[in-house]
């Protein structure tokens, strides 16, 4: 977890209603808004987050239960399956692996 994703947490724990990335990133006025949707993503991998799906500047973001617990210290991150963290660059396929390139 990075201090960026608890304060994404905090921020969504707080709203009324789901928030885009751009929201997220004026109140938070420390980061951009390509990091926050980066985080937003890698959080809701790990279930902490769900995205509501929609076109992709305007993904709609909101804090799950087990997010809650974890803002609560009931869940602890690094036990999480799978941690929240992106894939390292050298563990993704190139682009011809999958006939793109």
């Amino acid at each position: 977890m990075d201090h960026l994703d608890e304060r994404i947490l905090e921020r969504l724990n707080n709203a009324d209603e789901p928030m885009t990335a751009w929201q997220v990133a004026y109140d938070l006025n420390s980061a951009t808004r390509r990091r926050v949707r980066e985080r937003c993503h890698v959080l809701a991998h790990a279930d902490f987050v769900v995205v509501e799906k929609r076109a992709v500047l305007s993904e709609k973001y909101d804090i799950t239960g087990e997010g809650q617990e974890y803002l609560e210290d009931e869940v602890n991150a690094e036990h999480r399956r799978p941690v929240p963290a992106p894939k390292p660059p050298g563990k993704m396929r190139p682009d011809w692996y999958a006939g793109f390139g």
